[in-house]
This record gives structure tokens, sequence and C-alpha cells, in this order.
């Protein structure tokens, strides 16, 4: 067996991925956040993801940590996470709050299940880290008013004045879209809480502050963490819920701070945002990864090519010469000017974004700083570029791109797609698309008096500014280093930098210090040179977060995806994508160069980074070549105009006797104006809802097992139910890319090699049906005399169909979608995104003893396993707790004979999963007519949608249910196709 590596890996997002329900109550995610913004799907991924550990940790263990923390304990650095309390700078502090115990070695140590109550948001920087807390902080305060979890004071704490702005701007648009009772007070932690605190009750408030400014000391702006602190029982401890937000960054004394965010939570929860995790605890309690890599590979960003400048950077130990620097800045005006070009064909679709060049520096003030080397070479460049060194590297790059692959991205096709752009461009083309002139020129700069931070670039040929440097203080810098360039003055209340996404902003060139890298958000960079960038921690921070503000990408407005991810179900679009692919991948690439070959090095090991931080690596498997033969149909949904009220035979709601009674007795009882005014509902609200309580029988069924504990809860869900816009059948379209957890198997390192040699094994064996095998096998019994065993396993070794490594089975089957089909009868924690639940694995067993008889059956057909994490958009619409969801079957299998089509949808579960009723009655609602199937006509095709549970238990142990007809088993499987 292999051994796993004693590094950290992500944990607690796969332990919370395996939790399928939650009581009802405890739902309380959804994706409206303001007037104009809801969330994105990995959004509210990441809060449900929360919400079911917080459940876990809250209900079923009774916050012990000691549960908890067995979510970690087969890691084999488990035991390293310890604090070791020998030799550390602030063992006396975490004494006096934590209980110590000595380790087998006899150190004394405080266990880690002591810090177990966390969790970690692996965040990409632009992927809208701070919509997710302010939504976490509505999900706690509703959690803790429907007494789900301890009332407990929420502090967000975040390294700088500007982002605590950011929060606050949020909240406020956050709080318009709501009504009083649900808005959210901010308060600061220094000026209000001695006011508060006394309070008895907790209103909807958090308090906020800078994470850099808790200490344990008391100064005019620094926080004494004591001051902060629960007294119980002649106790003292930390009772916070308490959000940090990269508030490892801006800290000389790191350490000191984490011990102290430890001890504030100590009884509460800590809930850690960042999108630079380094450290070990918070690695593993990453309860949601979308870090950069995951980020990209999920197609919310663009994706990323660190260009090497040639094989020899990393056999060198020489930095670049000056040459090759002054070359490396020539390249990539030259890339910018391609990727404009690419932009100028697919701008009249008014997509995308106006591409720019981003440099960051590392020095600003000092004599022969960065930034002054740079603005001399592009100075240099405006008035004159020289023929034969622009030829060079254009040929130069068009062979780089030519061969190379995406260091952060698709790895399946090269950067050829570039070729288009830059193969045509030549010295006019830079200076039209980089400096904004018809010809060369010299540099003039402008400043604007009331504006201390920026100067703009521009060409004495030309009227736009092309470039903006933008720094902490500019008139030292414009009278030591600017004294030979021309002036000018602009009173323009407008900032260049404040309004660069503006579509007119003529800005192509923006030039940067650290001190800027964070805190604003553009879809326009491109390219990014990072200007003698070191290798040391800080250095290493600041790439992934500068380079974090070039991937966002927004072809169309408001819409956050790649245009081919965006295309699966919008046949515009489709058509858009197909016509401009070379420029969509263009404008959707952002190119590193670097100045010196360490950067880079640094770049590339700080990607790999976050690529492997999970654990696993990425195995892609191979489509079957068969399915392009076949029509593989899938149903798309549009908003229905009907309200659930308005239908015949709506999709009901489930509550108990106990709750129908308590909510009636509430509605009846109480006043209609305190009604209307305790809920904030619309007298048309409070109308639909007497209605739909006195015809109870046609809008709810009782279900005993859903039993609401809280009135509040069960009202808010059942009037959300009544308003809830549903989804009806639009049309069926051919299946493009919506499967594809196939290419996304996840494998732990020490197993990839493995694996991965058994994958390419089955891929290239020789595919027969289970009849044709038999059959070979019988005749080896009869010819060669032997066991039918051995007869067996000579049969699979010639055709190589099949294999398995650590109970996981890898089959080659010709009616699947992809090869190898990967399965296994449990989980196992070394691969994901497999077939591993026992009911799943059963239903592969009962199904290929039929797979003969199913061929004899139909003319042609096929099945794909889908992943509920990664095949979103092959599900059926239903309705839970009042809100709309989509159930993503286990597996779907299209079947076709003649002009009868059928797509059959089979979900195994347990028969006490008690869940299935509500999706049972979302098929019912959109696919049949009563207990008849509707028939759907696709280009002559007469075609239905059916549903089947299938039951590894056995139909008989199901009892008495009105839901039997759509239950299978091992023998009935067959009756159903």
């Amino acid at each position: 067996m292999p051994k796993k590596d004693a590094r950290p890996y992500i944990k607690l997002q796969y332990f919370a991925q395996e939790i399928e329900e939650i009581p009802p109550e405890w739902e309380v995610i959804d994706e409206k956040f303001s007037k104009d913004k809801k969330l994105f799907d990995y959004q509210v991924q990441a809060l449900q993801n929360a919400i079911k550990v917080l459940y876990k940790y809250f209900e079923e263990w009774q916050e012990s940590k000691e549960e908890l923390a067995k979510v970690y304990q087969d890691l084999e650095i488990y035991e390293q996470l310890n604090v070791k309390l020998k030799n550390h700078k602030y063992s006396e502090l975490l004494r006096e709050f934590y209980d110590t115990e000595y380790d087998e070695k006899g150190n004394e140590i405080i266990p880690f299940r002591e810090f177990s109550n966390r969790m970690s948001f692996w965040m990409a920087t632009g992927s809208g880290k701070t919509l997710i807390i302010i939504k976490l902080v509505e999900a706690l305060h509703e959690l803790m008013e429907r007494g789900l979890i301890p009332k407990k004071e929420i502090l967000f704490l975040t390294y700088r004045e500007d982002l605590l702005n950011t929060f606050k701007n949020l909240l406020e648009e956050y709080n318009k879209a709501r009504p009083l009772k649900e808005q959210i007070t901010c308060l600061d932690l220094k000026k209000d809480y001695e006011n508060v605190k006394k309070q008895e009750t907790i209103q909807r408030r958090i308090f906020v502050y800078r994470s850099d400014l808790i200490s344990d000391e008391r100064k005019e702006n620094i926080l004494n963490f004591r001051d902060y602190l629960t007294e119980e029982d002649g106790k003292v401890f930390g009772d916070w819920f308490l959000i940090l937000d990269e508030a490892h960054k801006g800290d000389k004394d790191e350490s000191k701070r984490k011990v102290l965010f430890s001890i504030l939570s100590k009884k509460g929860f800590l809930f850690n945002f960042s999108a630079t995790f380094t450290e070990a605890e918070d690695i593993i309690t990453t309860v949601y990864n979308l870090n950069l890599s995951e980020f990209i590979n999920s197609g919310y960003g663009k994706q990323i090519y660190v260009s090497r400048q040639e094989a020899r950077a990393f056999k060198e130990k020489e930095d670049y010469t000056d040459k090759e620097k002054k070359k490396i800045i020539l390249k990539t005006l030259i890339t910018l000017t391609a990727i404009k070009k690419a932009y100028e064909n697919i701008k009249k679709e008014k997509m995308y974004h106006r591409p720019m060049l981003v440099y960051l520096v590392n020095s600003v003030n000092v004599q022969d700083s960065d930034l002054k080397l740079v603005f001399d070479q592009i100075s240099k460049l405006a008035k004159e570029i020289n023929e034969e060194v622009f030829s060079e590297c254009k040929k130069e790059l068009l062979e780089e791109f030519k061969s190379s692959t995406y260091t952060l991205g698709e790895k399946s096709e090269t950067l050829k797609f570039f070729e288009e752009f830059l193969s045509s461009i030549d010295v006019k083309e830079v200076l039209k698309q980089v400096y904004n002139s018809e010809t060369h020129g010299s540099v003039e700069y402008i400043i604007n008096p009331n504006n201390k931070k920026e100067i703009a670039l521009k060409l004495d040929s030309s009227d736009s500014p092309f470039a903006l440097i933008r720094i902490g203080e500019t008139s030292k810098w414009t009278k030591e280093f600017l004294h030979n360039y021309k002036e000018n003055e602009t009173f323009e209340e407008k900032s260049f930098f404040e309004n660069l996404n503006d579509e007119n902003n003529p800005v192509n060139i923006l030039l940067g210090s650290r001190a800027f890298y964070e805190g604003w958000d553009s879809n326009r960079p491109n390219v990014i040179t990072f200007i003698n960038v070191g290798t040391g921690t800080d250095a290493r921070k600041f790439v992934l977060q500068s380079i974090g503000r070039g991937i966002r990408i927004e072809p169309v407005k408001n819409k956050r995806k790649r245009l081919n991810y965006l295309a699966v179900n919008d046949e515009k679009l489709k058509e858009v994508y197909e016509k401009y692919k070379k420029e969509s991948k263009t404008l959707e690439t952002l190119v590193v160069f670097a100045t010196n070959r360490k950067a880079i090095e640094t770049i590339l090991t700080e990607l790999q980074f976050v690529m492997k931080a999970q654990g696993y690596e990425t195995v892609e498997l191979q489509e079957n070549e068969k399915a392009g033969e076949l029509l593989l149909l899938i149903p798309v949904y549009k908003k229905s105009e009907q309200k659930i009220t308005d239908k015949d035979n709506p999709p009901k709601f489930r509550m108990s006797e106990a709750n129908l009674k308590l909510l009636k007795t509430y509605v009846e009882n109480t006043p209609k104006e305190k009604l209307i005014l305790e809920n904030e509902i619309s007298p048309k609200q409070y109308k639909e809802l007497k209605k739909a309580l006195k015809e109870n029988e046609k809008l709810v069924s009782i279900d005993n097992t859903k039993n609401y504990r809280t009135l509040k809860a069960l009202f808010e869900n059942f009037t959300n139910y009544l308003s809830v816009q549903t989804e009806e059948l639009n049309s069926f379209k051919i299946l493009q890319n919506e499967i594809v957890h196939f290419k996304k198997i996840k494998v732990r390192e020490d197993y990839l090699k493995e694996f991965s040699e058994k994958v390419e094994k089955v891929k290239e064996g020789k595919m027969i049906s289970d009849e044709e095998k038999a059959r070979e096998v019988m005749k080896l019994v009869g010819e060669e005399n032997l066991s039918f065993e051995e007869a067996l396993r000579k049969v699979q070794e010639n055709y190589k169909d099949f294999e398995e490594i650590d109970g996981v089975k890898l089959r080659k089957l010709l009616q699947h979608y992809y090869i190898p089909i990967v399965y296994s009868n449990d989980k196992k924690e070394w691969i994901k995104h497999i077939i591993s639940t026992e009911s799943e694995y059963e239903f592969i067993e009962a199904l290929l003893k039929v797979l003969n008889k199913i061929d004899e059956k139909y003319d042609c057909w096929m099945f794909s396993k889908l992943d509920e994490h990664l095949d979103k958009e092959i599900y059926i619409p239903y309705i839970s707790e009042g809100k709309l969801r989509k159930f993503i079957p286990d597996f779907i299998f299209w079947l076709r004979k003649g002009k009868d089509y059928t797509i059959l949808f089979i979900d195994p579960k347990s028969y006490k999963f008690t869940n299935y009723e509500n999706k049972v009655e979302g098929y019912r609602a959109i696919f049949t007519n009563g207990s008849k199937e509707k028939v759907f006509n696709y280009k002559g095709l007469k075609v239905r949608v059916r549903l089947k549970l299938f039951t590894p238990e056995g139909k008989d142990k199901l009892g008495e249910t009105s839901y039997k007809d759509f239950w299978i088993d091992k023998g009935t499987i067959l009756d159903y196709f």
C-alpha cells in the first residue's frame, strides 16, 4: 500500500461534501445579496459547506471539539498539529487559557482539538470573499434566532482601513435590499462594544476592527484582547464568532495574533478567509477551496501562462542581461498589442474588456529604482523601436507560444492561437495599440495637483494618455526623475486609476508599486510583468495576490466565467464562441513576465503550491469514442410564469401534522396587521397564505419526518414556497460539455502513478461484450482444462479491460460515456469524483449482469455517472424547504429503439433516505400528466423522461408508500429498461 506523505491536505471540505442532508431549519442559505448582486454557485456552495459543519458541531456533537478533531485524525501530520510549548514564544499566554497535556515523548503540548473549532475559506483574489462573509454573518444570525446555535457576538477583522471600508460599503448595499429586522448593524469594536454588550438581546449586528490593532497591550488605537473576553463561573475565555479576512497580513507579529485570535474564539468559532494560505491548520480546515488553481480550473478566471524566457532560465544561475531585460519589456508591449488585436475583432459583439498591461515594481523612490528603469525603457521605445530587435522578439514569442501550454489551466492544447494576432504585428501597430499614436514621439507627463498618487504619460504625437503611474506619493518622483520631461497639468476631477474600467479610459499600461496590488478590481489586465520581485515569504504572497488581480474575466456583462463555460446552455453564445474561438482564448489568457529568473521560479513554485495543496492531482479519463456516434439528449429548463398555487398538480410542501396545526393556529389567531408587520410580508402574501392553509390538501403533504422545531423557520419556508418561481421544460439539447467530472478525477499523490498506469492499461484494452468474454472463458475451461477463475483471469489479462487498486475497480465498458468507469463499494480517501457509495456500487454490479439483455432491447444506448458537485447542468428541478433546487441523479441513461427515445435517470439510495419524495414530485410536475409519462417531440423522435430510485436493500422493505412504483432493486432492474 502506498504511504501518504506527511503533508497538510484539504480535509474539511471533503467531509462537508459527504453530508447529504441536514434538518430543514438549518437550510438558511440563498443566493440573494442585493438589488444588483446575487451569489455565484461557488459562493453558495462555500456557505452550504460551512452550515453543514456548524450543524455537525453544534447539534450532533454538542460543541465537542474532540469529535470535530476526529475529522483530521487520519492525516499523517495530525500529531504535528499539536502546539508544543517548549521554546514557544507565547507559552505563558497559552497556558493561561488552555489546559496542557504531555505527548508520548514527554513534551508539554496543547492538543490540536483545542483549536479545531475553526474553518477556512481559501478563496482566490477576485472571487468575492466579502459577499460570502456578509452572507455568513446573515446565516449565523438566522441560526441564532432559530435557537440552533448559541447566541454570540460576531467580530470581523481585516488588516487595512480601505478593506474595512469596502466591507462597510457592501454591507450597506446588502442592507438596502432587506427589511429593517434583517438589516445588519455595523459597529466599531473600540467605540461601541462597552455600550452594546450590556444589552440582553443580540440584534443583527457585527463588530469590526483592524486585525493588526488587536494586541495584549492597550494604546491609543491598539486594543487589548482581554477587554473582549467573557467571564463565567470564575473563568475567562473568548466567546466570539470571529471572522478573519487576510488577517495574517500587515502584521509583523503574526504568531502572536494567531494566539490571540484562537483565544478570542475559544468557546465560539473561527472563520478564516484568505487567498494565500500556507499554514497546515489553515489548509486542513479549509471548508471550501477556490484558490487560484481551483478558480481557474472551474472556469471563473483567465488561464495563466508564465513566460519562461527560454529554457536556460532554469539551467543558469545568472540573472537576465540588460539586453534580455530590454527585450522582455518589448515583448510585453508586443504581447499586449496581439491581445488588443484580438479584442478589436470581437468588440463589435460588445463583449470582454479592453486589454491592459501591468508592471509591478519592487522599488520606487531609490536611485535606479525599478519604476525608473521600466519608465526609461518605455520612453526609449516610444522614440524608436529597432526593427531588427522587434523582429527577433516577435519570432521568439511566436516560437514560445507555439509549443507552450498553460502554467495554470487546461493542459490539453498549446497557446498556438496567439499566432493569428502576433504574426501580422509591425512597429506601427505597437505604436497605435500601446502608445495611442500613429508615429513615434517623446513622452510627456500629466499631473493633477489634487491627486498626489497618479502620473499619466502621453506622447507629444498623441492627445491621449497611454500609461499611468500609480504610487504612494508622486511629487518626489516627478521632481527627481521627470525633470527632463515636459509637464502638463489637468484639473479634471476624474481619477484615471479609479476609472480604469470606463469604456473610454485610454490607459493601456499601468505601472504600480507593491502598495497598490490590492484593493482594486478590473477585468482588464492581460499581461502582468514583475520587475525584480524577490523570493522571500512576502514576495511569494505578493505574487499570488497580484496575479489574482489579473484573472478576472467577464465575457458578457455580469457573467464571470470563460465563454466556453457560458456557452454550454446558450446557443447564441455557442455560435459566438465558435466564430471567435481564437479571440476568446486570447482575451481569456493572462501572460506573466518577470525581469529576473528567481522571480519566475518564485511564481512557478507558488502556483505549484496552490495546485498541490489539496493533496490531489487531476487525472483525465477519456470520452468513449462511440459517444460521438449517438444522439445524447438532456433537458433544458426555463422559469415558469405560473405560481405554485396556480398549478393543477403542484409539488407539495412537506411538514408534520403538528407543524400544520401550529401554523394554522398562529395565522388564525394573530391579527392581520400584526402578522404582516412582524413578518414583513405584503397584504397580497397574507391573502395567499390564508388561502393556502384553507386549501392545504392541495399544497401541503403531511410528513412527520419533516418537523420544524421553530415557528420562525416553518413560517419563512412556507411563505417562500408560496412565492418561489419554479422551472418548466423548455427544450432538449445535445450533450456537449455538461458532463465534466471524468476530466477531474482527483487522485492523492501517493496513489497517482499506480492509478494512472492502470487507467492507461484499461484504456488500451480491447472492448468486447461480457457475452463474448464468457464464451472465451468457457472455451478455455473446456479446451485447456482450466478452472473458471483461472480462465477468467487469463481472458481479462488478454483484453486488459479490467484493473483494480485498493478496492477501486476500473472497467472498460462499451456502453459507458467515458473510459474507464471507476467504482468502489465505499468512499476511499485517496480518490474523488468516482462511483463510491455502497448503493451506487450495488447498482453497477447489478447492471453489469444485464448489459447484454439491455443490448437486445435497444438499437443503441449509453449511460453515464453524474457528479452532483461538477455536472450541475443535468438535473431535475424540485422544491424543498421553500426553495427551488437541483436534483442531480447519480446516473443518466440514453435508450433508443426506432423513433422511441428515453432519457432514464436512476438514483441509487437507501430506502431510509428521507428527501426523495420532494425530488419525485419535482419530476412528476414536469415530465408526467398524473400517472402517465409525457411524450415530447425532438426532430421526429418521441422522447420520454423517466426516473427510478434503486435500493440495494430490496423493494419489499419499503413498506406502504405512494412512491413504490419509482423504486427498483436488483431483482427488478431489467423491468425498467
